[in-house]
C-alpha cells in the first residue's frame, strides 16, 4: 500500500514539496526522509516545516494518479508555475529506472551548468556565498510574487475522485493518528504522539542525562 505527502513552510504556510512513499507499517519513514534533491535542501535547511499526509492506506497506482495531480496543481518552481522544489511531475518518474526526456535532460543540464538564472558565468568567493545564504534566511515572498503564483494557479483543478479521497482522508485523520498532545519525560516537550514517540521518550537526546 502507499500515500500520499506534503512538506509545508512555516514561514509562510506553502507547500513546497509534495510526494509518495510506501506503508512501511504506518512509519511513513519516506515522508520523513531528509535525503533528497540539492533544491528540496536550499528550503528545508533555511526554514522550519511540517510534515502532512494527504491520503493514506491507498494502491500505489491511485497514490501515483493523485501526487501527479497535486504536482501539476501546485507548480514547480523550476518551470516558474508555482511553489514546489519537486524537479519531475511525479508518478512513477520518481521511480527506478525512470529515464528522463531530452527535455528534461537539457533542462538539469543547464541548471547544473549554471546557464539559468541571473547569475549566468558569475563565480562567487566563500564569503559572498555565506553572505548570499545568511540574507535568503527567513526570507518571505513579496505580495507581487505572492500574486503572480496566485495567478499561475488559477483555473488548475483536481479531479473529483483525488479530491474525494483527499476530503475522506480529512475526515478519518483521527483514526489514523492520535492527536492528543503528550509530553516526554526526558526534556518537558509536548506535541502529537507521532512524532514525539519518533524522536522523545526512549529515543529523546536527553534519555540518559
Amino acid at each position: 500500500m502507499a500515500y500520499v505527502y506534503k512538506h509545508i513552510r512555516l514561514d509562510t504556510n506553502e507547500v513546497f514539496y509534495i510526494g509518495i512513499g510506501s506503508d512501511e507499517g504506518g512509519n511513513h519513514t519516506r515522508a520523513y526522509s531528509k535525503d533528497r534533491s540539492k533544491y528540496w535542501k536550499k528550503v528545508a535547511n533555511k526554514v522550519e516545516y511540517r510534515i502532512e499526509i494527504i491520503v493514506d492506506n491507498i494502491a500505489r497506482e491511485e497514490a501515483v494518479v493523485i501526487e501527479k495531480e497535486l504536482i501539476a496543481f501546485y507548480g514547480r518552481i523550476l518551470y516558474n508555475e508555482g511553489t514546489l522544489v519537486n524537479i519531475l511531475d511525479g508518478g512513477e518518474s520518481g521511480c527506478s529506472g525512470y529515464k528522463h526526456t531530452l527535455e528534461m535532460k537539457n533542462h538539469l543540464s543547464l541548471l547544473k551548468k549554471g546557464t539559468l538564472g541571473t547569475n549566468t558565468g558569475k563565480k562567487f568567493s566563500e564569503e559572498h556565498k555565506r553572505k548570499m545564504s545568511e540574507s535568503q534566511k527567513g526570507r518571505t515572498f513579496s505580495e507581487e510574487h505572492k500574486s503572480k503564483i496566485s495567478e499561475n494557479q488559477k483555473g488548475r483543478t483536481l479531479s473529483k475522485d483525488t479530491k474525494r479521497k483527499i476530503s475522506e482522508a480529512q475526515k478519518n485523520r483521527t483514526n489514523h493518528f492520535n492527536l492528543t498532545p503528550v509530553s516526554c519525560p526526558h526534556c518537558n516537550k509536548s506535541g502529537s504522539k507521532g512524532l514525539m514517540t519518533r524522536w522523545h521518550f526512549d529515543n529523546c537526546r536527553n534519555k540518559n542525562q
